[in-house]
């Protein structure tokens, strides 16, 4: 059974922020308390919030050369920044409804996860951003569950970005992205999962996008579920390793156009899944796909769907049609728009100029239904540690609605200044650090270890002992994160 996979961090200090975050088919809501209207925020350098209450705009502006004295401890990247600011301010991350760049913010090598929390931004305006030193896009926007434009404007410079692997996965309301304006892709040599589960994308231009250097495709697409045509003409794979599962899950693609820059053409289409999802057998054991007309059928006759190079023109494109969607042909200039209708047949004339009528045909429908797995789990967004006593926190699952013998498991994946082990540790900067354990049931609990499993609603229950061995006052702080999973159980 396929595993969904989320993860939601909280902070651990000496100072109690109130409230929790729940999260919901492993989406994250605001909790059940009403949203305070915060006046416009402007403390910082490089950040600045406005608030006219229908929208609330997170503005970058600035270097990293002039960023606030008081980061202190931040890593040289925006993600670190971003989280300390909204840490301080008076909004959370879902209060952001928009995020704008500045005319001249420069945004710094590593943009790693830089928008992960913020699920109820719709847009991102990114037009006015300098990223000249960014060297690292991997899941820019991931799990930006309800964006659905990014202005990136005319020339968007990524003449030294290598890695872009899921920069848009799981961007569920993304319906069309333009990446035209990318100029200079030729350093790039990760893709994989770049817009893995973005199960609204109907259309994605690629403009001139240079990957003569790219060497992992893996799951480029896999899982959107609302493409039904693609245009990979400008994909080279010389230089491609992995091409597993490319279309992994995306049952309604119906059109794929490529060029001969596909070098490995055959192992290309062999292994990207279309077996499992698209394919129709074609009377030999293989899945019905063809280009130029339903008979031309260039599947092959392996258990696999295949498109073999040869099969691919010298020059220009090849575009290969899914023969149970097309089975009278292609779709002419004059039916609409190629792979959003069916080919359409009506009166027509043939070579000797005589009106012909199609013979009655029987067609079927196949009715289903597909019930995601559903749940709500709250995880306290922060936890205030005693230096004299234990403190009992509680993990919350509700409206659990699961397939038999699935379950719900809660993970503490990682700790901000833990690598291993059972013994944490909240710092503050380098001059004082407290440690402190995690029980569950009286046992241990170690970075890597499960704190709680569900099959239906509950409680389970999350102690921190004691925190001890601090050197000076002040906040120390640890930030947990958790990963919420659904698996066989």
């Amino acid at each position: 059974m396929k595993t969904m996979k989320k993860t939601i961090a909280f902070m651990l200090a000496f100072t109690l922020v109130a409230g929790a975050l729940p999260m919901t088919s492993g989406n994250f809501l605001k909790g059940n308390t009403e949203i305070v209207a915060h006046a416009d925020y402007a403390e910082g350098e490089n950040f600045y919030i406005e608030n006219d209450n229908d929208e609330v705009v997170l503005h970058f502006k600035g270097s990293w050369d002039c960023v606030d004295e008081g980061y202190e401890g931040i890593e040289n990247n925006w993600k670190d920044a971003v989280s300390y600011y909204i840490y301080n301010s008076p909004f959370s991350r879902t209060d952001i409804t928009a995020i704008v760049a500045d005319e001249g913010a420069q945004l710094s090598q590593s943009l790693y996860g830089l928008f992960q929390g913020f699920t109820n931004v719709k847009t991102v305006d990114l037009s006015n951003v300098d990223t000249t030193n960014v060297t690292s896009m991997c899941g820019m926007f991931r799990g930006m569950s309800n964006l659905t434009s990014v202005n990136f404007g005319d020339n968007f410079n990524i003449s030294n970005v290598t890695e872009m692997s899921g920069m848009f996965m799981d961007c569920l309301s993304l319906t069309e992205i333009d990446l035209s304006c990318f100029s200079n892709t030729s350093k790039v040599t990760y893709l994989n999962q770049i817009f893995q589960n973005c199960t609204s994308l109907t259309k994605v231009n690629f403009g001139d996008f240079n990957t003569s250097n790219v060497e992992n495709i893996q799951n480029m697409f896999a899982t959107c579920t609302s493409l039904k045509k693609i245009d990979l003409s400008f994909l080279d794979t010389s230089k491609v390793t992995n091409s597993q599962q490319v279309f992994y899950n995306c049952p309604n693609l119906e059109i794929i156009t490529v060029s001969k820059k596909i070098t490995n053409g055959t192992t290309f289409f062999q292994q990207d899944g279309i077996h499992y999802d698209l394919g129709v057998p074609n009377g030999s054991g293989a899945w019905g796909w063809y280009k130029d007309s339903p008979e031309n059928i260039v599947s092959g006759n392996e258990e696999y769907a295949v498109i073999p190079s040869s099969e691919i023109n010298e020059t220009g494109k090849t575009t290969f049609y899914r023969s149970d969607k097309y089975p009278d042909g292609i779709p002419s200039s004059g039916s609409g728009d190629e792979g959003e209708g069916g080919s359409g047949t009506g009166e027509g004339t043939g070579e000797g100029g005589s009106t012909t009528t199609p013979e009655t045909e029987n067609k079927d429908m196949t009715v289903s239904l597909d019930v995601q797995a559903m749940y709500t789990v709250t995880i306290p967004a922060s936890v205030t540690l005693s230096p004299t006593s234990d403190v009992t926190e509680s993990i919350t699952a509700e409206n659990v609605m699961l397939d038999e013998n699935q379950k719900i498991t809660v993970t503490l994946s990682s700790a901000s200044n833990t690598q291993e082990g059972n013994v944490f540790h909240a710092k503050k900067g380098d001059s004082s650090t407290a440690t402190y354990g995690i029980t569950v049931n009286g046992q241990p609990v170690s970075v890597g270890g499960t704190v709680a499993e569900f099959t239906g609603n509950g409680t389970s229950s999350l102690t921190f002992t004691k925190a001890e061995g601090a050197t000076r006052a002040g906040r120390h702080t640890e930030t947990l994160t958790f990963t919420i999973s659904t698996s066989s159980t």
